[in-house]
C-alpha cells in the first residue's frame, strides 16, 4: 500500500496476512522509500510476491519479496516511464510475470530480470488486468463502451474484444474465477448520486435442465378397524 508520510513524501509498504486475518510483518516491510510512490499492485508466482507501482517522478518500479517477507530487490528495479503514471497493473502467467503501464507492457521474469529491453506498445489502455496462465483479459473503453479484450501471454497478442456494457466509460476491475472472467463496473444512474454496481460475465448461460420425472405413486392406506356386532333381534311371536 501507499504510505502517506506528508504531502509529498509517499512510500510503499507491505506485509503478510494469515488465512486467520492475523498480520505477520509488523512493522510492515519498507518495499519502497523512494518519495512519491503511489497505485501500487501485487502478484504471487508460488515461490515470490512482485509489487508494481508509479512513482511521481515519472517512473515505473518493481520489487519482489519472498514468503518470508524478505526484500529481495533493494533498491526497487526501473521498468519504464510515462508521465500520465496511470496505474500499473500485475499478473503472473505461469512462466513470468507481466506488468502493463498505460498502454504498454514489460515481462519481467521470477528472478526479477526485464525480458525485453524496453517496453512494448499494447495497443490498447486496460483500465483492469487478469491472468488465467497465459490466457489474459483487459477491461477498455472506446467507442461509447467498456470491452473485454483477450490477451494471449505467451504471443503477446490481442484478440478481439467484446463490447460488455455501452454507456459513459467508468471504472472497471476484471478476474478470473476459475470458469471465466468475472467484469465489475460502474455505470451513471440518473436516479441517485450514488455509483450502482453492475456484474456481467463473459461466457453464455447453458441450457435449462430437464423437467424432473413424476414422483412414485403412494402406497394404499391401511384397513380399517372392524365395526360393533349389532343387537340380537326380538323373538318371534308363538303360532295360532
Amino acid at each position: 500500500w501507499t504510505d502517506y508520510i506528508n504531502s509529498t513524501d509517499r512510500t510503499i509498504r507491505g506485509a503478510r496476512v494469515s488465512p486467520g486475518g492475523a498480520v505477520l510483518d509488523s512493522p510492515p516491510v519498507p518495499v519502497s522509500l523512494i518519495t512519491s510512490n503511489r497505485r501500487p499492485s501485487l502478484a504471487w508466482s508460488g515461490v515470490v510476491h512482485m509489487a508494481a507501482w508509479y512513482s511521481g517522478s515519472s517512473f515505473y518500479y518493481v520489487a519482489r519479496s519472498d514468503s518470508q517477507g524478505n526484500l529481495l530487490d533493494s533498491p526497487p528495479i526501473q521498468i519504464g516511464s510515462d508521465s500520465a503514471g496511470t496505474q500499473p497493473f500485475i499478473a503472473w502467467t505461469g512462466s513470468e510475470f507481466l506488468v502493463v503501464m498505460g498502454s504498454s507492457y514489460r515481462s519481467i521474469t521470477a528472478a526479477g530480470v526485464p525480458v525485453q529491453g524496453a517496453p512494448v506498445a499494447l495497443g490498447v489502455t486496460p483500465q483492469a488486468m487478469s491472468c488465467a496462465g497465459t490466457s489474459c483479459a483487459f477491461t477498455t473503453y472506446s467507442n461509447g463502451a467498456l470491452r473485454l479484450t483477450p490477451f494471449n501471454a505467451s504471443t503477446k497478442t490481442l484478440g478481439s474484444s467484446t463490447p460488455i456494457f455501452t454507456g459513459p466509460g467508468r471504472p472497471s476491475s476484471v478476474v478470473w474465477d476459475g470458469q471465466k472472467f468475472l467484469v465489475v463496473h460502474g455505470t451513471d444512474d440518473c436516479r441517485s448520486s450514488e455509483t450502482p454496481i453492475s456484474w456481467n460475465r463473459e461466457g453464455q448461460r447453458g441450457p435449462a435442465g430437464a423437467d424432473g420425472s413424476d414422483g412414485a405413486q403412494g402406497a394404499d392406506g391401511a384397513v380399517g378397524p372392524q365395526g360393533e356386532r349389532g343387537p340380537a333381534g326380538a323373538d318371534g311371536v308363538d303360532g295360532t
